[in-house]
């Protein structure tokens, strides 16, 4: 667990150079050079440390499933276009397989390119970038690109989607859509992106609120349906795994921290909000809502699809706080840092046991392995 404690302050504190540099620097190329190589830094140190691991979660399942993958031509003899085979992620697979790429450096790509869109991404939209970086490593967006490689990098291609959707340039963002859902089908839910421009705490989103309140409560009915489309997407769920245990209610209540905030703040919050805050509120709104349904049925499905938006709760949060008075928003940044901090040792070293780190390669020793 120290290491992952390491790897936060490092991350935090480049990001806190990263904003100060980029708020002080009044040569525009020269602060957008020292930005860029601060940015690569990020990226490097927090994909290269879950391009280090042998083993996490899903690691070995992934690893085991390039490893007997064909090169060309033979790819082409188990290759399928439908979407219940994530026929961008196996193209991408049996490239890398044919051009040689390791097992350990195939990994390695994946967590760089995946975690160099999340940064990106919060580097595009967020407001306040130490705390966006700090909450990106607390809500566990950043441990699950070590655990489900294809559901976050389909993520991460999709958050890149959400600026054209903001400039309402639908077509760019329905093209990056479809190639996230080539990875993992699931990507198809932000296609309800467009109907979250709406500005927040009106009677949309008491219609939310109602529809997931409706839907968790009738979890027995809903049940039978969700088992009919999962099997449809190619996915083997039964009704007794889908009723199993539910989602824990403090990870929910961690989930919905904006929601409740905004309970108490809404009338400041969301008075001459503009778009991409309206969004990017009902995005993490949402987030929430999936996990609260998920208290009702199998933690497991509901929690990886809520991740889809967990993003949205990086950005949020501080936007939140920076639009509170001076005195509200110092108390609750104060409640933030050391809550968030607690979830982070909580997620990562109660629920799954003491954490024995992912990262078991040495540098030299990856390099020696690599090449």
């Amino acid at each position: 667990m120290l290491q992952l404690w390491i790897l936060m302050l490092s991350a935090v504190g480049l990001a806190e150079i990263y904003q100060r540099a980029h708020n002080k620097s009044q040569l525009v190329v020269y602060a957008e050079s020292k930005i860029s190589l601060i940015f690569i830094c990020m990226t490097l140190l927090l994909g290269g440390y879950l391009g280090l691991r042998t083993g996490y979660n899903d690691t070995t399942t992934y690893t085991g499933m390039y490893e007997v993958m064909k090169p060309f031509p033979e790819f082409w003899n188990t290759y399928h276009l439908s979407f219940n085979y994530d026929p961008g992620f196996n193209l991408c697979n049996g490239i890398m397989k044919t051009l040689g790429v390791s097992t350990q450096n195939w990994l390695m790509i994946y967590a760089l390119v995946t975690v160099g869109l999340y940064l990106h991404f919060i580097r595009k939209i967020g407001d306040d970038y130490t705390s966006n970086v700090f909450l990106f490593l607390c809500v566990g967006a950043y441990m699950f690109a070590g655990a489900a490689i294809k559901q976050s990098i389909a993520t991460a291609i999709c958050l890149c989607a959400l600026p054209y959707a903001l400039e309402k340039k639908w077509i760019r963002f329905a093209i990056l859509v479809f190639i996230g859902m080539t990875f993992h089908f699931y990507a198809v839910v932000y296609f309800i992106v467009p109907f979250l421009m709406f500005r927040p705490w009106t009677k949309k989103t008491a219609v939310l609120l109602m529809g997931t309140l409706f839907t968790a409560v009738s979890m027995k009915v809903v049940l039978p349906i969700l088992v009919g489309i999962t099997s449809g997407l190619g996915e083997v769920y039964t009704v007794e795994e889908f009723s199993g245990q539910g989602v824990n209610i403090f990870r929910v209540l961690v989930c919905n921290i904006p929601t409740i905030l905004a309970v108490f703040y809404h009338e400041k919050l969301f008075d001459g909000s503009t778009n991409k805050e309206n969004l990017m509120f009902n995005l993490a709104m949402v987030n929430g809502c999936i996990m609260f349904i998920g208290m009702f049925g199998t933690a497991n499905y509901f929690a990886r699809l809520a991740n889809y938006f967990v993003m949205a709760q990086a950005v949020v949060l501080p936007w939140i706080i920076n639009k509170l008075s001076k005195e509200n928003g110092k108390y609750i940044k104060i409640m933030m840092v050391i809550g968030y901090l607690c979830y982070f040792y909580y997620s990562n070293n109660v629920v799954f046991g003491k954490f024995q780190g992912m990262g078991n390669l040495t540098l030299l020793e990856y390099f020696q392995q690599a090449f």
